[in-house]
């Protein structure tokens, strides 16, 4: 397709000749290759979509958790310090 793109039209018809092929089987090529990359291209917005949600949930869940830490963390600190005596 790329080689028969470059040529002019009379070159085009002897290289078709020579490759044993119809001007209808290029612009056929042409069709299903353009359509292989339109459904390539949806696919690849798809998954991007998709991984953009994993990755916000993901976020979401790390966020959730740090503050469990936190949480976790200030708890242990004033369990230790209610342990010392106050003197």
């Amino acid at each position: 397709m790329l080689e028969a793109a470059r040529l002019s039209e009379a070159d085009k018809g002897l290289w078709l000749r020579e490759q044993g092929i119809h001007e209808e089987h290029l612009t056929l090529w042409e069709q299903e290759l353009r359509t292989s990359m339109t459904n390539k291209q949806q696919y690849h917005t798809a998954e991007f979509a998709a991984l953009k949600k994993q990755t916000k949930r993901l976020e979401r869940e790390l966020a959730r958790k740090d503050i469990a830490l936190a949480e976790l963390a200030a708890l242990l600190a004033l369990k230790k310090n209610s342990n010392r005596p106050w003197g």
